[in-house]
C-alpha cells in the first residue's frame, strides 16, 4: 500500500519555539548500517506500518526507540530515515527551549509535547535526551531534575496509542 505523506504542521503557540519541524528525504538505504541495526530499523517500520493488523492481534507495535552511541554514529540521522520511511514529519525537541529555570515549567512543556504527540502525526525526536538530566544531583539540583526526569518517563508511558513514534537519542556519559 502506498503511504501518502503526512502534511507537514508546524506546532503553534509555546511549542512553535521548542519544536523544530522538517520532512526529511533520508531513507534507511541511504544509511551504512551494521547488519543487526539495519534489521532492527527495518522491523520497527514494517510493525509501525502494521499496527492496525498487530492491534487486532492483541499486539503493540514499538513506538518508542531509544538509539545510544557516541557522538557522530548516526543517531540523529536514523530518526531522520525512520521519519523519510514512514512519510512522517520529523518533529526535532529543542532541549534548550525545553528546560526551563521555573520550578514546573519544564514538566508543563513536556505535557504540551506529549499532548502534541497524542494528537499530531509524526516522528518525535528528543535528540540527546541526558540534557534534560544534566544537573541532576548538582548542588542547586533542588529536585527538579528529577522531578523532570520521572515526567518524561511518565510521558513516555502515557503516549502509547498515537500514531506518532518517539525517537530519543543519547550519547555514553
Amino acid at each position: 500500500r502506498s503511504l501518502a505523506p503526512t502534511p507537514l504542521a508546524r506546532p503553534k503557540g509555546e511549542l512553535g519555539s521548542i519544536i523544530g519541524t522538517s520532512y526529511p528525504e533520508t531513507r534507511l538505504i541511504d544509511l551504512i548500517l551494521p547488519d543487526e541495526v539495519s534489521v532492527e530499523l527495518k522491523q520497527v517500520v514494517l510493525e509501525f506500518r502494521q499496527r492496525d493488523r498487530l492491534e487486532e492481534r492483541g499486539l503493540r507495535p514499538r513506538q518508542r526507540l531509544l538509539l545510544a552511541g557516541p557522538p557522530g554514529t548516526g543517531k540523529t540521522m536514523s530518526a531522520a530515515a525512520l521519519s523519510g520511511e514512514l512519510r512522517l514529519p520529523l518533529y526535532s525537541v529543542l532541549l534548550h527551549g525545553l528546560i526551563s529555570k521555573f520550578m514546573g515549567e519544564t514538566a508543563s512543556k513536556l505535557n504540551a509535547i506529549f499532548e502534541d504527540v497524542r494528537t499530531q502525526r509524526g516522528v518525535y525526536l528528543f535528540d540527546e535526551i541526558a540534557a534534560l538530566a544534566a544537573s541532576r544531583g548538582g548542588e542547586n539540583d533542588g529536585g527538579e531534575a528529577r522531578r523532570i526526569v520521572r515526567s518524561f518517563r511518565r510521558c513516555l508511558d502515557q503516549a502509547p496509542g498515537s500514531s506518532s513514534f518517539v525517537c530519543i537519542t543519547r550519547s555514553p556519559d
